[in-house]
């Protein structure tokens, strides 16, 4: 399924577009109306913007005609990463270009370093080939947002892009306080170590709202996923819901090399062993004894099914014992073994009942997924796309 607002993470670019699908309902609620195909609100392309050190917002260009060049990231000799390119048409879609700065911030810092390490000859193809894998996506992206654009009237497209502006100005405040920084100087600084700028981070923000907003238009209404649907896509795939043995236990874990020898190891399991026959609770003897990763909590593990440790003889142990059962020492390569198990469950199918919501969903992705598809397939077949790639 194609997406089109990035996936959050930790930097102050995942930060800001994450925010794209809450802007678009905050803009479309502050004139007071609801977004219909009838009645589009969306924003425009954003323009370029300015950052200057003491800035108190990030303002726009006021020559929309200017020549847009970006400076994406640069390497130790402080010049351009791509010397002068990063202005260069990948593709034009309807009339608008798509930038090669664009197209290659998802892969800023990696050809950074390839171009350290790299010949000319090599980081061209490498390039090369990092365009030719963003750009449908991007051009997809732009024939999408063309297509909500066409739509729009020219109060519409100012009103929304004053809102965003204002609501991207807002939470860059907040992306500041999270990366630790003071002025848009420093945040911009610190965007160019991550391969992009405040200015490529607001374009993308504005072509993805439209995007998404044309999606949204042409959606047809979800569908209904019928009960019989469900269980036959259910029957289906039977097999994946096949879960087998599983079992809850406890170990004690006495290690060699801890104690000085294997010899000395015997001494602290036999104690070990002499406080289980005085009635002592595994647990407690396991968070005294043992030098396992789980002593802290009791020795207990989890859930762990068949096939899933190293050590067959304790796998073997594990499946044959009775529940509250404390089997034989296992001598291991490293140490002594003593387990417990505390529940078991057998091989089983998950129930349709249990994951009848999962499959739901599942369906109504690759229906959703589908259909974005066949819009864009659409929107394309209608438009006048060309590519640096061309005449090649």
């Amino acid at each position: 399924m194609k997406r089109f607002l990035s996936d959050p993470g930790n930097g102050p670019l995942d930060c800001l577009l994450e925010l794209a699908s809450v802007a678009i309902l905050v803009c479309a609620g502050c004139s007071g109306r609801s977004v219909t195909a009838d009645n589009p609100v969306v924003g425009m392309i954003p323009p370029r913007m300015a950052v200057a050190e003491n800035a108190a917002e990030v303002t726009r260009t006021q020559d929309p005609d200017s020549t847009v060049k970006q400076v994406g990231h640069v390497d130790g000799s402080d010049k351009p990463l791509f010397d002068g390119e990063l202005s260069e048409v990948a593709a034009v879609v309807n009339g608008t270009p798509i930038l090669v700065a664009d197209v290659l911030e998802p892969f800023a810092s990696n050809l950074a370093k390839a171009k350290l390490s790299l010949s000319p000859e090599e980081f061209t193809k490498v390039r090369e080939q990092a365009i030719r894998q963003s750009l449908p996506h991007m051009i997809d992206e732009a024939v999408l947002a063309d297509s909500a654009l066409s739509k729009l009237g020219a109060e519409q497209k100012e009103q929304l892009e004053q809102q965003l502006d204002t609501f991207f100005s807002q939470k860059l405040e907040d992306v500041k306080a999270q990366q630790g920084v003071g002025t848009l100087a420093e945040l911009e600084a610190v965007m160019q170590q991550q391969g992009t700028t405040l200015s490529n981070v607001r374009r993308a923000f504005g072509r993805q709202q439209l995007a998404g907003q044309a999606l949204m238009l042409n959606m047809p209404t979800t569908p209904v996923v019928t009960r019989p649907e469900l269980l036959a896509e259910y029957e289906k795939r039977i097999d994946e819901y096949k879960q087998p043995a599983q079992v809850k236990w406890q170990q004690i874990w006495i290690a060699y090399d801890k104690h000085g020898g294997k010899s000395k190891a015997l001494g602290v399991l036999d104690a070990a062993i002499a406080e289980l026959k005085n009635g002592t609770d595994f647990s407690t003897v396991a968070r005294k004894y043992s030098d396992g990763v789980m002593a802290k909590d009791g020795g207990n593990w989890d859930w762990t099914q068949k096939g899933s440790l190293a050590d067959e003889e304790i796998e073997r142990m594990l499946f044959e014992l009775n529940v509250g059962e404390i089997g034989q020492v296992v001598a291991g390569k490293q140490a002594y073994h003593l387990v417990r198990v505390t529940d078991r469950r057998p091989d089983r199918i998950k129930p349709f009942e249990e994951v009848q919501n999962e499959i739901r969903e599942e369906i109504l992705a690759e229906w959703k997924s589908g259909v974005e598809a066949d819009i864009i397939k659409k929107l394309k077949k209608d438009a006048v796309i060309t590519t640096m790639f061309d005449a090649s």
